[in-house]
């Protein structure tokens, strides 16, 4: 097995790899290969004695924490530069219709807190930012736990939404947010 360093110095090598980051949209072999080196690194891990008494929580916080920082090292050599067709298209939609209001998406006037969303907001904006698969998927993650939390808080109520309710909300926040690289950051 290679350690992580080696790998790195290896994996941003690869002709597939370089070809990948050069097309932008298909990175298939960039996973593939991060995947069967993570699936190496689990199993060196679950082999060490040192972690036996580690519970599979914790083993997966490591296991994350190493491909944080494998991507980090390796961004610039996985993520494009530029942003997609796919992110254009997603960006000039949501700009030709920041005219929405929340009545135009039949928001409940309860829920309607604009200054709560733009916290969900930000989080959308930090996800450009960020240089792992976790940290991005952290950020919509913590955009949906925000908007869930203001309904909820809105409402007065300690219950969970329901779909009917967030959807609009979060459609109207990613219009509102105009991510430029949505999609290539959840691919």
């Amino acid at each position: 097995m290679y350690s992580i360093t080696e790998f790195i110095q290896k994996f941003i090598l690869f002709k597939e790899i370089k070809e990948d980051i050069i097309c932008g949209d298909q990175r298939h072999y960039i996973y593939e290969a991060l995947d069967q080196y993570m699936n190496i690194v689990l199993e060196e891990i679950n082999s060490f004695e040192l972690f036996n008494t580690y519970t599979n929580e914790q083993l997966q916080e490591i296991a994350e924490d190493i491909e944080n920082y494998i991507m980090r090292k390796c961004y610039k050599y996985v993520y494009p530069a530029m942003e997609s067709e796919e992110d254009n298209h997603l960006f000039h939609k949501c700009v030709s219709l920041s005219w929405l209001k929340p009545q135009h998406m039949e928001i409940k006037e309860i829920y309607v807190k604009e200054k709560l969303w733009q916290i969900a907001i930000n989080c959308l904006h930090k996800m450009d930012f960020e240089k792992s698969p976790v940290e991005k998927l952290r950020c919509v993650e913590s955009a949906f736990q925000i908007l869930i939390n203001s309904i909820s808080f809105c409402s007065g109520k300690q219950i969970s939404a329901g779909v009917d309710d967030i959807m609009p909300i979060l459609i109207y926040v990613v219009i509102k947010s105009q991510p430029r690289r949505m999609i290539t950051n959840l691919k």
